[in-house]
């Protein structure tokens, strides 16, 4: 199987769920579709360097929020908190939450969610949404686990 060929697959397998994490983590649509644009072409452009295809999915969910999280900070005048709920309407936000919680709870994680600085936030996402080790955020994020 060609990159070409294998990172389509992941693309297909992967956007919806790095679309929705990088929406809880912009809590902005149109923010979170162009992170997580630019972060799918990053990837496509550094694919050869990926050690390990297990964590395709993590490695570019990093990538978007990082965008998102840039896209923030150029542009102040974005207010996340007017579309909590459209964003909440409009995205099932769908994971291992989703089995317990209803709708109001969710609601009520995302508010917290904006309530957290921004570095924050992409920390809780990607240990709880993506499952993976603090160790594992912490290097890819650059910072002490």
């Amino acid at each position: 199987m060609e990159n070409s060929d294998l990172f389509e697959m992941l693309y297909d397998k992967y956007f919806d769920k790095i679309y929705k994490s990088t929406c809880l983590i912009a809590l902005n649509d149109s923010i979170a579709e162009d992170a997580v644009q630019e972060a799918f072409i990053a990837a496509f452009n550094n694919f050869d360097k990926l050690r390990d295809i297990k964590k395709f999915h993590a490695w570019v969910a990093v990538i978007a929020s990082n965008k998102a999280i840039d896209m923030i900070r150029k542009n102040s005048r974005i207010y996340p908190s007017d579309q909590l709920d459209s964003l909440h309407q409009k995205y099932s936000l769908e994971g291992p939450l989703d089995l317990i919680l209803d709708k109001e709870n969710k609601l009520k994680i995302i508010n917290a969610l904006n309530k957290l600085n921004l570095k924050y936030r992409q920390v809780v996402i990607l240990r709880y949404y993506y499952d993976l080790p603090f160790k594992d955020i912490g290097e890819v994020l650059g910072i002490s686990a």
